[in-house]
């Protein structure tokens, strides 16, 4: 069986959910867009809130994405969220490759971006959520779709996949256990919740 290492991304190895960051990143470049994105916000925040589909929101954050020019997406995948990162993320992922772990980042996070942060850090496998022409494609990928698409990408690539050669962590109970619940080892990432059968881990 091939030993899999599965890492959540927001707050699990940026200190800050990257959603955020990007918006003060293009609005400090576009700042006449803030009002307009403000209202837009309200809107789709109530809309998520209410139906707990987060498509729309994320719709409207990738059309302001789209406003960047190819060099300040470079500046933001390269300089601006490095930056945020824990180094004991990054060590613990760099672990993981070195004992043989093949590895999978397991995101919320638009692929847009996503994908290219993934590849940086050394992950052999991207998911998160997807998009086609600027629209989500699918669900928002959280909580029990995170699973369903590993499973997916498992068949897919023929990898076989055991729960005692794998290891998880997120930041996240309740919105990864799902995911967690796949690993043998399942590691909540500075989290207040304690619960049996998972290790807590402070990082910085």
């Amino acid at each position: 069986m091939k030993k899999i290492a599965l890492f959540d991304f927001d707050k699990t190895i940026t200190r800050e959910h990257s959603i955020g960051t990007l918006l003060k990143f293009i609005f400090r470049r576009y700042p006449l867009h803030a009002l307009a994105f403000a209202l837009r916000f309200i809107f789709a925040l109530a809309h998520s809130f209410l139906s707990g589909d987060y498509r729309h929101l994320k719709n409207s954050v990738l059309k302001y994405y789209d406003l960047l020019t190819p060099e300040e997406k470079d500046v933001f995948l390269h300089n601006v969220m490095p930056k945020r990162y824990y180094k004991d993320a990054l060590k613990e992922i760099a672990r993981r490759k070195e004992e043989g772990y093949v590895l999978f980042l397991v995101s919320a996070s638009m692929e847009p971006y996503l994908v290219p942060l993934g590849r940086d850090l050394g992950f052999d496998y991207i998911l998160g959520t997807q998009f086609i022409d600027g629209k989500i494609l699918g669900l928002n990928h959280a909580k029990e779709e995170k699973v369903r698409r590993l499973k997916a990408l498992f068949e897919k690539e023929g990898i076989p996949y055991s729960q005692d050669t794998t290891v998880a962590y997120s930041d996240s109970y309740k919105d990864d256990k799902p995911m967690l619940d796949m690993a043998h080892e399942r590691f909540l990432i500075n989290s207040p919740v304690r619960s049996q059968g998972y290790q807590n881990l402070t990082w910085d």
